[in-house]
């Protein structure tokens, strides 16, 4: 996919918050990062999170699955990552913003992902499917998202992601060569002042690993758009 125009908008369609009204997403916009930077450090607080994994609410989510009409067999859901921390080995090393991201979904109990913006055109939308949108995740092969399941699109409708967050598409994922990107913390209940300091807590983590600078916005109910142009 060839690179987009740097992110213009974020946008959270309020039906999302029919099923979770105190739903609070962190998005972190990180730019002019080393993405190589780090390396065994990062993998070490990734292995150490994955030892000390904390309750991701699996429970929680779930729910939310069911209520949205989402089988959440069907799909990773977003509490993977704490299952995967349980196997022998913990949650591989991914690279340095991968690892830096899981390892504190892990720590605070929520889930997180880190997209390359090489990949993204234009606007982000998290939303329900409309049925039609193509999503092709690590193997390769190319699925049609059920209807209603929340996915996140760009304006050139690329599925970035579907199930909140629950499978990432191949081509958004960062790599070592990754400078700039868009990571998401997201909760099902959180107070926005307390989502606001754990971004502000990640976002020191990844400056310190990777240089760059980090800038962070806030989407809930109340504020459902952020605009990073201004």
């Amino acid at each position: 996919m060839p690179a987009g125009p740097p992110a213009g908008r974020e946008l959270i369609d309020m039906a999302l918050f029919g099923v979770a009204p105190e739903f609070v997403r962190a998005s972190l916009r990180l730019t002019g990062v080393d993405g190589g930077r780090s390396a065994a450090t990062a993998a070490r607080l990734l292995a150490k999170a994955s030892r000390d994994v904390a309750d991701v609410g699996a429970d929680a989510w779930r729910r939310a699955y069911d209520d949205l009409g989402i089988a959440s067999e069907a799909v990773a859901p977003a509490t993977a990552l704490a299952a995967w921390a349980a196997v022998p080995g913990g949650v591989p090393s991914q690279g340095p913003i991968t690892d830096i991201v899981h390892a504190t979904a892990l720590r605070v109990g929520c889930p997180a992902a880190a997209y390359d913006l090489a990949a993204i055109h234009g606007d982000l939308w998290l939303r329900p499917a409309r049925g039609v949108e193509v999503f092709e995740g690590l193997t390769g092969r190319p699925d049609t998202v059920p209807i209603n399941e929340p996915v996140l699109v760009d304006s050139a409708d690329h599925c970035l992601a579907r199930a909140w967050h629950g499978a990432q598409s191949a081509v958004s994922r960062c790599t070592t060569a990754t400078t700039d990107a868009i990571v998401h913390l997201d909760w099902l209940a959180l107070d926005p002042a307390d989502a606001h300091e754990q971004g502000r807590a990640l976002a020191r983590l990844l400056t310190g690993f990777l240089g760059g600078s980090v800038s962070m916005r806030l989407l809930h109910r109340d504020a459902a758009v952020a605009d990073w142009r201004s």
